[in-house]
């Protein structure tokens, strides 16, 4: 199953916009029963923007998530991440004015 997901969050007060994140993550899932286990697992990427006051941050990650069940008793889960980020002044994202 394809899956996506997206995030724009603000906080803004009369001096201005204090806070702004865009996020955009996709990917895929899959998930099976055998009847006496049961396990799935995701592949996500997605990128994640953040301006707050005068610092600007991106960032793109890879995340890889599963899981397993054996009769409801044992029960394992794991849940890697890669990213990347890079951060500057809000000045610097913003070029020549």
């Amino acid at each position: 199953m394809l899956r996506r997901r997206w995030l724009l969050r603000h906080h803004l007060d009369p001096s201005g916009i204090q806070l702004l994140e865009a996020a955009f993550e996709f990917g895929a899932a899959i998930s099976v029963d055998f009847g006496v286990a049961s396990g799935g697992v995701s592949v996500m990427a997605g990128i994640y923007f953040r301006m707050e006051k005068d610092e600007c941050s991106l960032t793109g990650y890879f995340r890889l998530e599963g899981h397993v069940s054996v009769l409801g008793l044992i029960t394992a889960s794991l849940e890697l991440w890669s990213f990347a980020t890079s951060s500057r002044a809000a000045s610097a994202w913003a070029g020549p004015s």
